[in-house]
């Protein structure tokens, strides 16, 4: 039983700007998703073990899904009204429940396995992509144990299209872009991708907010914003601003610069009302305490902040945090994607 791992990812500059026609830049993080398929003498079972709380317990759903073509095209409309697919079905769940769908709406010859136990081990903290990570590391090991392999552009496709359901239609690509491909990337104004192979791997500290969000909510609230307030669009292009110059200085290593447009970008994202009262305490405690800087990372309204200071001063930063009652962790940013596992990795 082979394991397929993914790295979960932060969002370094440029979120929900990015589905508005700016840039984005990602990184993968050494906080990784782990699944497994088995073959079993049982109908289809998923196990589900979320080691980011503080008392994980496993979770067993058997696995009922009924017409998968019809399934699919009703994903498809339901995203497309911007119906989240996490509304129908838990978000550990939902993953699968769009690859299934999808592997017989493209392959109507053949039907999903129906004997299998879907393990899946998740240590990505929420905001960091943990959703994208489960639902790339099920794909590459579904193909890996009933194909014999998997080619990392088809692993993006149908992650992307998990993504679109997941996110009721809203998705910038950056997510499964990043989970899959690993290192750094960066989406342009022009809606393209490339990987940014210039820029080194550097250490930041996650702060979990202890408050969740729904992206769906996040991006419907930015909408009516927009729709309502001229100024937000001024926002928006001066967050895009940020990210062009920001890109820069990653690539040159400068990491203070990094860190003070990193906070520039945290204030824009919180005038546009996507932070919360959790994360603001995180990014001004972090400046207060001496970091380069800090923002929140993805949806935002909750989730996790990053904080960017030199290796050490880290792992102070970690031991404040945590006497504030917020958990956190030092990680790595750009490591690489998608990949096949000996055991279970978690970094």
């Amino acid at each position: 039983m082979e394991n397929i791992s993914a790295p979960g990812k932060v969002i370094l500059f440029g979120e929900f700007a990015v589905l508005y026609g700016q840039p984005a830049v990602a990184g993968a993080i050494s906080l990784r998703c782990n699944a497994s398929f088995k073959k079993t003498k049982e109908n289809g079972r998923i196990a589900f073990k979320d080691y980011t709380k503080p008392n994980p317990s496993l979770r067993v759903k058997n696995v009922v899904l009924g017409n998968k073509n019809n399934l699919y095209e009703t994903l498809m409309m339901q995203a497309q009204e911007g119906i989240n697919l996490s509304e129908m079905f838990p978000s550990w769940y939902s993953p699968f429940v769009a690859l299934s769908a999808k592997f017989e709406y493209d392959n109507p010859q053949h039907t999903f396995p129906k004997d299998y136990l879907l393990k899946v081990r998740n240590y990505i903290p929420k905001g960091c992509g943990a959703g994208s990570a489960i639902a790339a590391s099920t794909v590459a090991a579904f193909y890996n144990y009933f194909q014999g392999d998997w080619e990392r552009k088809d692993i993006e496709n149908i992650v992307s299209t998990i993504d679109y359901f997941m996110h009721g239609g809203k998705s910038s690509g950056i997510d499964a872009k990043t989970i899959v491909w690993g290192g750094f990337q960066r989406k342009k104004k022009d809606g393209t991708f490339g990987r940014i192979i210039d820029i080194k791997t550097f250490p930041i500290l996650i702060v979990n907010s202890g408050v969740q969000a729904k992206t769906k909510n996040q991006t419907k609230k930015l909408d009516e914003l927009v729709k309502n307030n001229s100024k937000a669009i001024d926002i928006i292009q001066e967050i895009g601003e940020i990210t062009t110059d920001g890109i820069h200085k990653l690539v040159f290593n400068n990491l203070e610069d990094v860190g003070e447009l990193m906070y520039e970008n945290h204030l824009l994202l919180k005038k546009l009302n996507l932070s919360c009262k959790e994360l603001d305490i995180i990014v001004e405690t972090a400046i207060d305490l001496g970091a380069y800087g800090a923002k929140m990372t993805g949806a935002g309204g909750g989730g996790s902040a990053i904080v960017l200071a030199s290796e050490d001063y880290l792992h102070y930063l970690k031991k404040e945090f945590e006497k504030q009652g917020f958990f956190s962790q030092v990680r790595y940013v750009g490591v690489g994607g998608v990949r096949k596992e000996e055991n279970n990795h978690n970094v």
